[in-house]
């Protein structure tokens, strides 16, 4: 077989990319359903990521 259907052949049936998308996006739901379950996302991450960027704003104006 020649090597740019082996190639070809090997894409199609594995592709990082694909299987990486599939693993990250329900871990991503379940990381978000986490902070907005026991409120780490509201008491400590947007405060923290609007001082960041006030500051932020600061330095770049």
């Amino acid at each position: 077989m020649p090597y740019d259907q082996v190639v070809a052949q090997l894409n199609t049936d594995f592709n990082p990319l694909t299987a990486f998308i599939a693993l990250e996006g329900p871990l991503g739901a379940d990381i978000q359903n986490l902070l907005e379950v026991t409120g780490i996302q509201q008491d400590l991450l947007d405060p923290v990521l609007g001082l960041v960027g006030t500051l932020g704003g600061l330095v770049t104006s």
